[in-house]
Protein backbone atom coordinates (compact mmCIF):
# COMPACT_ATOMS: atom_id res chain seq x y z
CA UNK A 1 0.00 0.00 0.00
CA UNK A 2 2.88 2.35 0.68
CA UNK A 3 4.57 1.51 -2.58
CA UNK A 4 1.43 2.24 -4.22
CA UNK A 5 0.94 5.72 -2.71
CA UNK A 6 4.52 6.68 -3.40
CA UNK A 7 4.46 5.65 -6.79
CA UNK A 8 1.42 8.18 -6.96
CA UNK A 9 2.66 10.46 -5.89
CA UNK A 10 6.37 10.62 -8.10
CA UNK A 11 3.51 10.26 -11.07
CA UNK A 12 1.81 13.27 -10.14
CA UNK A 13 5.14 15.34 -9.63
CA UNK A 14 6.71 14.21 -12.95
CA UNK A 15 3.65 13.87 -14.88
CA UNK A 16 2.84 16.96 -17.41
CA UNK A 17 -0.17 18.63 -18.79
CA UNK A 18 1.41 20.23 -21.42
CA UNK A 19 -0.65 19.69 -24.37
CA UNK A 20 1.58 19.07 -27.61
CA UNK A 21 -0.45 20.54 -30.85
CA UNK A 22 0.77 20.16 -34.35
CA UNK A 23 1.02 23.07 -36.84
CA UNK A 24 -1.13 23.49 -39.31
CA UNK A 25 1.06 23.50 -42.09
CA UNK A 26 -0.98 25.67 -44.26
CA UNK A 27 -2.01 27.98 -41.94
CA UNK A 28 1.59 28.58 -40.73
CA UNK A 29 4.70 30.43 -42.62
CA UNK A 30 7.94 31.93 -42.58
CA UNK A 31 8.70 34.70 -44.86
CA UNK A 32 12.21 36.56 -45.38
CA UNK A 33 13.48 39.64 -47.24
CA UNK A 34 17.43 40.24 -47.61
CA UNK A 35 18.73 43.85 -49.06
CA UNK A 36 20.94 44.72 -51.27
CA UNK A 37 22.73 47.93 -51.97
CA UNK A 38 20.68 47.93 -54.90
CA UNK A 39 17.44 46.42 -54.06
CA UNK A 40 15.82 43.43 -52.27
CA UNK A 41 14.36 39.95 -52.77
CA UNK A 42 11.61 38.43 -50.84
CA UNK A 43 9.98 35.04 -49.85
CA UNK A 44 8.83 32.47 -47.81
CA UNK A 45 10.41 28.70 -46.41
CA UNK A 46 8.24 26.06 -46.24
CA UNK A 47 7.50 24.22 -42.73
CA UNK A 48 8.27 20.74 -42.44
CA UNK A 49 6.65 19.91 -39.00
CA UNK A 50 6.00 22.23 -36.16
CA UNK A 51 4.54 21.72 -32.52
CA UNK A 52 3.25 24.21 -30.32
CA UNK A 53 2.74 23.64 -26.56
CA UNK A 54 0.53 24.62 -24.33
CA UNK A 55 -0.32 24.41 -20.57
CA UNK A 56 -3.15 25.19 -19.23
CA UNK A 57 -4.68 27.16 -22.14
CA UNK A 58 -0.86 29.39 -22.24
CA UNK A 59 1.52 28.98 -25.23
CA UNK A 60 4.35 27.66 -22.94
CA UNK A 61 7.24 26.28 -26.38
CA UNK A 62 7.17 24.76 -29.21
CA UNK A 63 9.80 23.78 -32.07
CA UNK A 64 9.48 24.35 -35.89
CA UNK A 65 11.63 22.32 -38.98
CA UNK A 66 12.34 24.80 -42.16
CA UNK A 67 12.39 22.95 -45.08
CA UNK A 68 15.15 24.44 -46.91
CA UNK A 69 14.37 22.70 -50.14
CA UNK A 70 11.14 24.37 -50.24
CA UNK A 71 12.80 28.01 -49.64
CA UNK A 72 10.75 30.39 -52.26
CA UNK A 73 11.21 33.37 -54.24
CA UNK A 74 8.30 35.66 -54.38
CA UNK A 75 9.65 39.10 -55.86
CA UNK A 76 10.72 37.76 -58.98
CA UNK A 77 9.12 37.18 -62.08
CA UNK A 78 11.37 35.80 -64.15
CA UNK A 79 11.47 32.09 -63.90
CA UNK A 80 14.91 32.06 -64.95
CA UNK A 81 16.60 34.70 -62.82
CA UNK A 82 14.27 33.09 -59.61
CA UNK A 83 15.90 29.79 -60.46
CA UNK A 84 19.11 31.01 -60.34
CA UNK A 85 18.77 32.88 -56.55
CA UNK A 86 17.14 30.09 -55.11
CA UNK A 87 20.17 27.61 -56.58
CA UNK A 88 22.26 30.27 -54.63
CA UNK A 89 20.47 30.51 -51.62
CA UNK A 90 20.54 26.43 -51.47
CA UNK A 91 24.45 26.64 -52.25
CA UNK A 92 27.54 26.04 -50.18
CA UNK A 93 28.17 29.16 -49.75
CA UNK A 94 24.94 30.38 -48.22
CA UNK A 95 22.24 27.77 -46.64
CA UNK A 96 24.81 24.25 -48.16
CA UNK A 97 21.05 22.82 -48.44
CA UNK A 98 22.33 19.35 -49.55
CA UNK A 99 24.14 19.27 -46.18
CA UNK A 100 22.10 20.89 -43.76
CA UNK A 101 18.18 20.56 -45.56
CA UNK A 102 16.62 22.14 -42.48
CA UNK A 103 17.02 25.13 -40.31
CA UNK A 104 15.16 24.81 -36.36
CA UNK A 105 13.60 27.05 -34.00
CA UNK A 106 12.84 25.63 -30.02
CA UNK A 107 11.07 27.58 -28.60
CA UNK A 108 11.79 27.69 -24.36
CA UNK A 109 10.37 30.33 -23.00
CA UNK A 110 7.12 32.92 -23.83
CA UNK A 111 7.59 36.21 -21.93
CA UNK A 112 4.87 39.22 -22.68
CA UNK A 113 6.11 40.69 -25.68
CA UNK A 114 9.10 37.64 -26.60
CA UNK A 115 9.77 34.29 -28.07
CA UNK A 116 12.98 32.92 -26.07
CA UNK A 117 14.13 30.05 -28.29
CA UNK A 118 17.08 28.62 -29.60
CA UNK A 119 17.69 29.05 -33.57
CA UNK A 120 19.82 25.90 -35.08
CA UNK A 121 21.27 26.80 -38.96
CA UNK A 122 24.29 24.61 -40.03
CA UNK A 123 24.49 22.79 -36.88
CA UNK A 124 25.03 26.15 -35.30
CA UNK A 125 22.73 27.16 -32.66
CA UNK A 126 22.37 30.58 -30.56
CA UNK A 127 19.98 31.31 -28.19
CA UNK A 128 17.97 34.48 -29.26
CA UNK A 129 14.44 36.53 -28.48
CA UNK A 130 12.57 37.46 -31.61
CA UNK A 131 10.41 40.24 -30.75
CA UNK A 132 6.07 39.15 -30.85
CA UNK A 133 3.28 40.89 -32.73
CA UNK A 134 0.39 38.52 -30.98
CA UNK A 135 -0.05 35.18 -29.67
CA UNK A 136 -2.59 33.13 -27.85
CA UNK A 137 -5.80 31.64 -29.07
CA UNK A 138 -8.11 32.76 -32.06
CA UNK A 139 -11.94 32.95 -32.65
CA UNK A 140 -11.37 29.52 -34.36
CA UNK A 141 -10.10 27.66 -31.22
CA UNK A 142 -6.20 27.59 -32.54
CA UNK A 143 -3.21 29.02 -30.69
CA UNK A 144 -1.07 30.82 -32.97
CA UNK A 145 2.28 32.73 -32.41
CA UNK A 146 3.16 35.75 -34.67
CA UNK A 147 6.88 37.36 -34.75
CA UNK A 148 7.87 40.75 -35.80
CA UNK A 149 11.15 40.65 -37.96
CA UNK A 150 14.07 39.51 -36.48
CA UNK A 151 17.72 40.29 -38.10
CA UNK A 152 20.14 37.79 -38.79
CA UNK A 153 23.73 38.02 -38.84
CA UNK A 154 24.65 36.03 -42.25
CA UNK A 155 28.60 36.22 -40.67
CA UNK A 156 27.31 34.83 -37.68
CA UNK A 157 25.98 31.81 -39.02
CA UNK A 158 28.52 31.49 -42.01
CA UNK A 159 25.91 32.18 -44.95
CA UNK A 160 28.64 34.40 -47.01
CA UNK A 161 29.12 34.49 -50.48
CA UNK A 162 33.00 33.63 -51.46
CA UNK A 163 32.61 35.10 -54.49
CA UNK A 164 33.78 38.96 -53.72
CA UNK A 165 31.50 40.42 -56.27
CA UNK A 166 28.72 39.88 -54.11
CA UNK A 167 30.16 39.74 -50.90
CA UNK A 168 29.50 43.74 -49.89
CA UNK A 169 26.66 43.96 -52.33
CA UNK A 170 24.74 41.94 -50.39
CA UNK A 171 23.66 42.94 -46.47
CA UNK A 172 25.45 41.44 -43.70
CA UNK A 173 21.97 40.59 -42.13
CA UNK A 174 18.35 39.21 -43.61
CA UNK A 175 15.43 39.50 -41.40
CA UNK A 176 12.43 36.25 -41.09
CA UNK A 177 9.01 36.87 -39.65
CA UNK A 178 6.76 34.06 -38.88
CA UNK A 179 3.39 33.26 -37.90
CA UNK A 180 2.46 29.10 -37.00
CA UNK A 181 -1.07 27.60 -35.74
CA UNK A 182 -1.95 24.87 -34.44
CA UNK A 183 -4.33 22.37 -35.99
CA UNK A 184 -6.57 22.35 -32.92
Amino acid sequence: MKATFSLLILLALFSSDVRHLMMDLKGSQLQWEATKKFGQHNGEVGILEGIIDVKNDTIVGGKVKLNMNDIQVMDIKDESDKKKLVKELRSKELFHVSKYPTITFELIQMKKDSAIGVLSIKNKSKRIAIALKDYGRNANGQYFITSDWYYINRAFWNLEWKNWLLNGVVDDEFRIRFQVVSKE
